[in-house]
């Protein structure tokens, strides 16, 4: 597994590029990688049987080991699946890809490279549940690539969280449900104007760390978990709808069970008693559908006052419960001991 690749690199404004008038100037330089593990579409999958398992009929590399060197993704329709291992401090970049479509990579732990996952040149490629943590220079970079679904990342302590850069300014990148934490710069991106950082609700955006909270510009006025505001990068992109919470998306927001045909009657359950009646009965029966929209049980409980004590809203009185019951059943509740 010792080859020598030379790869094409463009170089950010910060580096290389320089803007005049319309015209973008992109300066190049090569990276040389040594001891890279090529995944290739054939019948031990390239190195895959080196440092993983292969699956040819899904065109799948699971890894059953760390990783201490680069993989470079060599053929389209590619699985990289890290199974939970880890790439670990590689000289240049952890999980590289170049001209290639269709790949997916996930599931891979990335730290302390130099570039943790690197696009290049690369279109409609799927980068999915990994970690891209302390890297030097850029946890995901996508240079001059297209199309790609980047979701369900957790981008942390990188000098440069995400990286986007092109030569044509044509893009369509979708980028949302991923966790970017406490990196020197969350994103840096040149010519994204049609890259998405979010969906319309329910499934929102992405959870930055520097922008969660009222001080920073984040308001959540409605308690919907986003941020009222979009969260800006430059003049030519935002996430429109950013999470308040880490991992915000899988955060189940329980709503309140409603309550239809709620009735009291008398011991016989078939004698209404109206509202403010009154009875000779010592007990009363009380009776009511509940209907939870997030499908879970629920039960009916009410407050017991006297007489003299009607009106307001709860005032933490004895209360009365019925067992807990599925959702669009009718719950019923028996109280005993009234007295007058």
């Amino acid at each position: 597994m010792s080859k020598i690749f030379q790869i094409l690199k463009i170089e950010d404004l910060r580096k290389k590029i320089l803007i005049a008038a319309l015209s973008l100037i992109c300066f190049v330089s090569f990276i040389n990688i040594a001891a890279a593990a090529s995944i290739q579409d054939n019948a031990t999958g390239g190195d895959c049987n080196l440092i993983g398992a292969w699956d040819g009929a899904t065109k799948t590399c699971t890894l059953t080991q760390d990783v201490y060197e680069i993989i470079q993704i060599d053929s389209d329709g590619i699985t990289l699946d890290g199974n939970g291992h880890k790439i670990i401090g590689t000289d240049d970049i952890g999980v590289y890809l170049f001209q290639r479509t269709g790949a997916t990579v996930k599931n891979i732990n990335v730290e302390g490279s130099i570039y943790g996952i690197y696009l290049q040149s690369s279109s409609n490629n799927t980068i999915s549940n990994n970690v891209v943590s302390n890297n030097s220079e850029t946890g995901l970079t996508l240079s001059d690539s297209h199309g790609n679904l980047i979701t369900e990342n957790e981008i942390s302590n990188n000098q440069t969280g995400l990286e986007i850069l092109y030569v044509v300014p044509m893009s369509d990148n979708k980028i949302y449900h991923n966790n970017f934490l406490n990196n020197n710069e969350q994103i840096y991106a040149v010519y994204d104007a049609s890259d998405s950082f979010s969906q319309n609700p329910p499934i929102g955006g992405n959870y930055w760390s520097n922008f969660d909270e009222s001080l920073e510009g984040c308001i959540d006025s409605n308690s919907d978990n986003f941020c009222d505001s979009p969260f800006i990068f430059n003049q030519n992109s935002q996430d429109n709808y950013p999470w308040t919470k880490q991992n915000g998306w899988k955060i189940s927001t329980n709503q309140p069970p409603t309550i239809y045909n709620f009735n009291q009657y008398k011991s016989d359950v078939q004698t209404e008693i109206s509202k403010g009646g009154i009875i000779t009965e010592n007990v009363a029966i009380f009776k009511a559908n509940i209907i939870d929209p997030d499908g879970d049980d629920a039960k009916l409980e009410i407050e017991l006052r006297k007489i003299d004590e009607l009106g307001g809203g709860f005032a933490n009185t004895a209360t009365a419960s019925s067992t807990y019951i599925a959702s669009g059943a009718t719950s019923t509740i028996a109280v005993y001991g009234l007295s007058e």
